[in-house]
């Protein structure tokens, strides 16, 4: 009869053992599901985010885009050539003298803005500075941004014209649907 004790004693150890895995097991996965419901909840919430924003979206129809895309062709064909720059320089002569340059890379185009400066300039030079502003102006991609004349205690003997000139150039890239 002590063996058979044994045998039910052991029996009831691992009984015992099997249930309490079994509960730990059980109350790992009902955690488990509650961050997993969690987490659901998580991203569905992300997903409807999502979805506002893409039906916010939804308002660029194809004539919106056609008409961006126009606009920018547009501002592409505005853009002087490789050869825009000297052109302009070509313009100014020899009585102007650069003060200052500043350029920006743009990725498809690059800007850049000169200052220049002609010391005593007569009421003869007027005419010359009109012509050199207007074909500064028809030169696509260039344009005139300042021009002012700068006396020292009002002396016009010791005054400069100070032109800012603005050239804008790139590769004509053709815009794809």
């Amino acid at each position: 009869m002590k063996k058979g004790f044994r045998h039910t004693r052991r029996f009831a150890v691992v009984a015992v053992l099997s249930v309490g895995l079994l509960m730990v097991v059980a109350l790992a996965r009902s955690a488990s599901r509650s961050r997993n419901g969690t987490r659901l909840r998580a991203d569905r919430e992300i997903e409807r985010a999502g979805f506002a924003r893409l039906n916010a979206l939804a308002g660029f129809d194809d004539s919106r885009v056609d008409f961006v895309r126009a606009k920018v062709s547009r501002f592409h064909l505005r853009l002087g050539g490789q050869g825009t720059r000297e052109a302009a320089l070509k313009n100014l002569g020899l009585r102007w003298t650069r003060q200052s340059q500043s350029t920006s890379d743009h990725g498809t185009y690059t800007t850049s803005s000169e200052r220049f400066a002609m010391t005593s300039p007569t009421s003869d030079d007027w005419p010359g500075i009109v012509a050199i502003v207007d074909a500064l102006e028809k030169l696509p991609g260039a344009g005139v941004r300042e021009l002012e004349l700068k006396s020292v205690n009002g002396d016009l003997d010791q005054a400069s014209m100070v032109l800012v000139l603005d050239v804008a150039r790139g590769a004509s890239a053709e815009i794809s649907k």
